[in-house]
């Protein structure tokens, strides 16, 4: 079983296996990107997913574009004063070997500018551009949020460029 199955496996990532979804090329998997549904006149929206980087050298998320928004940032959220702000980053390292969830009150992608709302069971495309991995384009999953109860990833899904 190649490393990219074995460390999915383990993952709380939401869902039923079934729902999971896994894209992966040959140094980076990513596992179930999702994002909320939006009101009509949303300008904004989170997107959340799990990375492995399965090489033995650092990688870094650099950024990600779509075509539903004006521009994508990666984000973090930080506590300032007691004040809940969240600010752009540059990248999101990912070390060798290790699992690193982009989640809600966490880092994350932000689509700024939306040009049309984000609607529940509706998939939509997302390009994630990695400083050594190149561009891996993916389709992220509206839902409401992640299952509570942890589901082990199978190789249903898996999804190779």
């Amino acid at each position: 079983m190649n490393r990219l199955i074995a460390a999915a496996m383990f993952v709380s990532v939401g869902g039923v296996a079934a729902n999971a979804h896994i894209y992966a090329n040959k140094d980076i998997a990513i596992i179930h990107p999702w994002a909320r549904p939006t009101p009509d006149a949303a300008g904004n929206a989170a997107v959340y997913v799990s990375l492995t980087n399965n090489t033995g050298a650092v990688d870094r998320l650099i950024g990600a574009s779509s075509a539903l928004a004006e521009r994508v940032e990666l984000h973090e959220t930080v506590a300032d004063d007691g004040v809940i702000a969240m600010r752009p980053i540059g990248s999101i390292a990912l070390q060798p070997g290790t699992l690193t969830g982009l989640k809600p009150g966490e880092k994350h992608i932000m689509l700024v500018g939306l040009k049309t709302k984000l609607e529940e069971g509706k998939p939509f495309p997302l390009t994630l551009s990695f400083e050594t991995a190149g561009d891996i384009p993916i389709e992220l999953q509206v839902t409401r949020g992640p299952s509570e109860k942890p589901a082990a990833v199978t190789g249903q899904g898996v999804h190779h460029h």
